[in-house]
């Protein structure tokens, strides 16, 4: 760097545009050596955490085991019988709960989930939003492949004639836009709260490029000024 900045060299100088050109560049010089050093510096000391699970494949080769409820769902058997390599994993290292009626269905659950041991596996919503409950949207986090799909449904006799009416009524539903906004009015309140939470605890941001933008702007006005002292001196030794 001493050779870049020129330090200790005895060569000396009192043109104007020169200065000032020597005054900019040690300046960008300086602010490049620091945000480069301060990056190392960081890259060195900082301990690397572990990448989060976010695909079948990856929880499937993970040390995890699988953790349900057991409320007569068929995802267990059918994981075990799948012909897809990691979904038949994931069937074979399932553990299962009993199901219980209280306000948090999940508290052991969640207990082997923060010891590292287990993943719970449940549908996305009812998830999410036991995992507010338990206040743990800092600790957990929702795998972003979805191993299986889920929907709601009702469990009506054979041939009732209410199937037909409830089906319209439901379809109504949906058509109109209320499903959609009593999802939103719950779940955009705890996606927004995540996401401020995730925000606050989010370290600096390193020094990029486009941070280094002001150096080279200074330096290319620098250089504008060079150029016109330069131009100056000329025209004033030439008269």
């Amino acid at each position: 760097m001493s050779s870049v900045l020129l330090v200790g060299c005895p060569d000396t100088t009192r043109k104007t545009w020169v200065m000032l050109w020597m005054l900019c560049w040690r300046l960008m010089a300086f602010v490049l050596s620091l945000a480069y050093t301060s990056n190392l510096v960081a890259f060195l000391t900082v301990p690397v955490t572990r990448s989060k699970i976010q695909t079948v494949d990856e929880l499937a080769a993970s040390n995890l085991r699988v953790l349900i409820q057991d409320y007569g769902i068929f995802v267990p058997e059918a994981l075990r019988i799948s012909k897809d390599r990691s979904l038949n994993i994931l069937g074979n290292k399932m553990d299962m709960f009993p199901f219980e009626y209280s306000m948090f269905p999940f508290e052991n659950a969640f207990l082997k989930v923060l010891a590292d041991t287990h993943a719970l596996l449940e549908t996305y919503s009812y998830l999410y939003l036991e995992r507010k409950k338990a206040n743990l949207t800092e600790s957990t986090y929702i795998m972003r492949e979805t191993v299986f799909p889920s929907y709601s449904s009702w469990i009506l006799p054979k041939n009732t004639p209410y199937t037909t009416v409830i089906s319209e009524a439901l379809q109504r539903f949906v058509e109109s836009g209320i499903v959609e906004k009593l999802y939103k009015k719950h779940m955009d309140v705890l996606h927004d709260h995540q996401a401020v939470n995730s925000l606050q605890a989010s370290e600096a941001p390193v020094l990029r490029l486009s941070h280094l933008q002001g150096p080279f702007m200074m330096l290319a006005i620098g250089l504008l000024l060079s150029l016109v002292a330069f131009v100056v001196e000329i025209a004033r030794d030439s008269g």
